[in-house]
């Protein structure tokens, strides 16, 4: 869908919650910033979708419980894939 809305995006591999797991990253205004839209969209107990912005573009450090797997944290991907020193806002 990135593609198609002409948003380059990479598909990123690693853990999240201790679990395989895939998401993200997106590239806007030049930088690179992580999203899970898999996590935003869960499903709740009663069946109803709970949408949320935890893991709508962030930055790094702001994207708790994922880690990339090793050849997406090499130097080279990092310098490739410039990430965004701070997390998308609305309040910017």
């Amino acid at each position: 869908m990135f593609t198609d809305a002409g948003i380059e995006s990479r598909i990123i591999a690693g853990i999240a919650d201790s679990q395989q797991h895939v998401w993200n990253i997106v590239k806007l205004d030049g930088v690179w910033y992580n999203i899970d839209l898999t996590w935003d969209d869960p499903i709740g107990s009663n069946g109803e979708s709970l949408i949320s912005y935890d893991f709508f573009l962030k930055n790094m450090e702001d994207f708790i419980c994922h880690e990339r797997a090793p050849e997406y944290s090499t130097e080279e991907f990092m310098e490739r894939h410039m990430m965004a020193e701070d997390s998308f806002s609305l309040q910017d």
